[in-house]
């Protein structure tokens, strides 16, 4: 039996290492494909987080959202 434990690390702002990403917004608003740069001075923009929720995907899926909150949630969701 193996142990799989899924990483919920998830990879923010200027870890985001990709030369382009597709971006959907904090509205869930599409904006395509993307240089990584210009997906991040867009989040920088509004005060939010750029971060990589699918980074296996081709090219990596990125959202803007409040990662404090995000990872509030998670916290949230795991206690119970």
């Amino acid at each position: 039996m193996t142990n799989k434990k899924k990483s919920s690390r998830q990879l923010a702002n200027h870890e985001i290492r990709f030369p382009y990403v597709r971006l959907i917004g904090a509205d869930g608003a599409q904006f395509g494909i993307i240089p990584t740069k210009e997906a991040r001075e867009k989040a920088l923009d509004i005060n939010l987080d750029l971060v990589c929720v699918s980074p296996n995907a081709d090219p990596p899926v990125c959202k803007i959202i409040d990662l404090g909150k995000l990872k509030y949630e998670q916290k949230k969701k795991y206690k119970e």
